[in-house]
């Protein structure tokens, strides 16, 4: 009797080895890729293109609705791009095999300037099951260098202030000076310099005197004392807010300071529609208006002052 348990038992731990043999082996069998075997993900330049290309191995599949194109440096840009029609497969639409996409160069060039990188974003299935994460392969491609002009150009696009201030640290003396020349060409461009306009040309017609009129080159260094004094007194003021940094910036978000200036308008809004007049005193007015013409009279320093 114990002989025959025996052999029921030896039988029974063979069978099991090998059923447990067999069912490892299918383990293996079913062994799935890893992202990187399972898609290829390749972007080449080629000519006015950059060829993507998404080689997916047997049974994987890409879903259409995952798959996006874009630019994420120098700044993000989702790429409009014609992809090739997919197939249905258990009512989603996918790719399957080999997925090539061209982007022209001339689209990513529109939108950002000088080197980028692309970004290619999908997401992946086997038919077997498992489904792989989001996956987002980089590729960094040289851009077309820009002139000068063109960069100045962008940036005002752009109207980033952190890519300003990298400007600034990095860009040459020369294109700083330029691109604060166009900034200060724009600035002329502005309702609030208009008045300024009459106000210069009275400067320079009074310190020529009687009918003479006024040269050219008198007129320029009038003009260039006028402006490089306004330039140096705002230039002053900067210098001081940013000193203050944050506390200026709160200071003036404080609730009574926005009060006063609010009421402060307010006043000056009945004032023009007439219910009042805001104005100095006469004797005040005088002096003024005496100091004005005798500064105007002053050459240089008058200039300045005004």
């Amino acid at each position: 009797m114990n002989n025959i348990v025996k052999k029921l038992l030896l039988v029974g731990l063979l069978l099991n080895t090998f059923v447990f043999a067999g069912f490892g082996d299918a383990l293996k069998k079913q062994k799935f890729l890893s992202p990187d075997e399972a898609f290829q993900t390749t972007a080449v330049l080629k000519g006015g293109v950059i060829e993507t290309k998404i080689s997916m191995a047997d049974k994987i599949h890409i879903y259409e609705d995952s798959l996006h194109y874009r630019i994420i440096e120098p700044k993000r840009v989702e790429l409009s791009v014609t992809k090739p029609k997919p197939h249905a497969f258990d009512g989603d639409k996918v790719y399957e095999k080999e997925l090539i996409v061209n982007i022209p160069t001339k689209e990513v060039e529109s939108q950002v300037a000088g080197d980028y990188t692309l970004e290619i974003e999908f997401q992946g299935c086997s038919d077997k099951g498992i489904c792989y994460q989001p996956i987002k392969k980089t590729f960094h491609f040289k851009g077309t260098e820009l002139g000068v002009f063109d960069k100045i150009s962008q940036m005002i696009k752009e109207g980033n202030t952190a890519k300003i201030a990298d400007i600034l640290v990095h860009e040459s003396s020369i294109f700083i000076l330029l691109l604060f020349f166009v900034f200060g060409l724009l600035l002329a461009l502005t309702p609030c310099i208009f008045p300024m306009i009459p106000i210069l040309s009275s400067i320079i017609v009074s310190q020529q005197g009687g009918d003479e009129k006024p040269s050219v080159a008198k007129a320029f260094f009038t003009s260039l004392v006028y402006v490089l004094s306004m330039a140096a007194t705002y230039t002053v003021v900067g210098l001081v807010a940013g000193l203050l940094g944050a506390d200026i910036q709160t200071a003036m978000q404080n609730p009574w300071v926005l009060t006063i200036f609010a009421a402060m308008f307010v006043a000056l809004a009945f004032s023009l529609f007439g219910y009042y007049e805001i104005g100095l005193p006469a004797s005040w007015q005088s002096k003024i208006s005496k100091a004005s013409d005798e500064a105007q009279g002053k050459g240089i320093l008058g200039t300045a002052i005004m």
